[in-house]
């Protein structure tokens, strides 16, 4: 193992972990097509969840900067209004 470089210690590594070296070579392409395909399917997801959620916020910020002001604004009120709550409950405090 001395004479692989980091690359074949990593591919060593991944079929010994997964037991896919006493796998044939078409069982091997085969469990590692699967893999490819769910790791797309994840990270498809992935970018479809963050387009969803986070794309409307980016766009109203660069779109129209008076709509960032008040988004802005609403996290502000929001955490000023969590302050006041946790001040009211005595959290933190000592005593």
């Amino acid at each position: 193992m001395d004479d692989m470089n980091w690359i074949q210690r990593k591919i060593y590594l991944y079929n010994v972990t997964f037991g896919l070296y006493m796998l044939d070579w078409w069982e091997r392409f085969t469990f590692n097509t699967l893999v490819i395909v769910l790791m797309c399917f994840v990270v498809r997801f992935v970018i479809e969840v963050f387009k969803s959620k986070l794309c409307g916020v980016f766009t109203a910020c660069v779109l129209n900067s008076s709509k960032c002001e008040q988004l802005q604004n609403a996290i502000k009120d929001f955490s000023k209004r969590r302050v006041s709550e946790i001040q009211v409950l005595g959290i933190g405090k000592n005593g």
